[in-house]
């Protein structure tokens, strides 16, 4: 998905199976209100689509529902998310769609080609989100629009009750993210990478995830402690933090109705 090491698929989880259904549960997770604030950004059906970061496809799959009659191409530069994205679209895109590989920092792609362009978890992974977006601005036609969907690891999720075992591997996380590479706190900077780019007329929407609607195990994937192993394997949580954590987790889990909730940003600019 990225250019850098803040991101790679087959180390963020337990192992890929996990992550890949985690991917799958997040890109489902509350997508009605993410499709919402995306035709509210300008993105209409017949439109040409470019993906950037597009992963196993889940998301490619949503948004050819929302272009039956436009075409979507998405560029991932993981050979391996590649092909598992070949195989799960076969035969669950909506619309016309091509994955290309290859990285969104320079891409091959005419000047003034795309309609609309969908940045979704993506920026904050890049060592020069900058330069990736003046990329983006590049093959977008005048008046094309990019919507970008981040996360910001400063907007700490609720739960009632409360878990504060998390707020630490949380802090951590971060950590690791930073270190190799990645902003996690892009989110708030959304705006100015934008401007910096070139783009105008911009928007900011925040997207609000939890468990009232579905129920806590719908968004269990998100907090499950075996997303932090890895972390441990690394030594930036220690085994006794683990466990803590993971204690703490199912005392959450097994109280009586429990409540969790999280939020993402979503950014939107055009091209002049």
């Amino acid at each position: 998905m990225t250019t850098s090491k803040s991101y790679e698929v087959s180390l963020e989880h337990i192992d890929v199976k996990s992550e890949l259904h985690r991917l799958h549960n997040l890109a489902n997770q509350n997508w009605e209100k993410e499709a919402r604030n995306l035709k509210e950004f300008g993105l209409q059906d017949g439109m040409s689509i470019l993906e950037v970061g597009s992963g196993p496809g889940f998301v490619t799959e949503l948004l050819s529902s929302l272009v039956p009659n436009g075409s979507i191409i998405s560029v991932e530069i993981d050979p391996d998310l590649i092909k598992y994205s070949e195989q799960y679209l076969k035969d669950k895109a909506s619309s016309q769609y091509r994955i290309v590989e290859g990285s969104v920092m320079d891409m091959d792609f005419p000047d003034n080609t795309f309609d609309f362009v969908v940045a979704r978890l993506l920026i904050r992974h890049l060592p020069d989100p900058i330069g990736a977006v003046k990329e983006i601005f590049r093959v977008l036609k005048p008046g094309g629009k990019l919507a970008i969907t981040e996360f910001d690891y400063g907007i700490p999720p609720i739960s009632d009750p409360d878990v504060p075992e998390g707020e630490l591997i949380r802090e951590k996380a971060m950590y690791a993210h930073k270190a190799r590479g990645g902003d996690p706190l892009m989110g708030r900077k959304l705006w100015r990478v934008l401007k910096a780019s070139g783009f105008q007329k911009f928007d900011l929407e925040a997207v609000v995830f939890h468990s009232g609607k579905k129920g806590i195990e719908w968004c269990y994937p998100q907090f499950d402690p075996d997303r932090a192993l890895p972390l441990v394997k690394e030594g930036v949580i220690s085994e006794a933090e683990m466990q803590s954590f993971r204690t703490a987790v199912e005392r959450f889990m097994s109280s009586e109705d429990p409540f969790f909730l999280w939020v993402i940003l979503m950014s939107c600019g055009e091209k002049p």
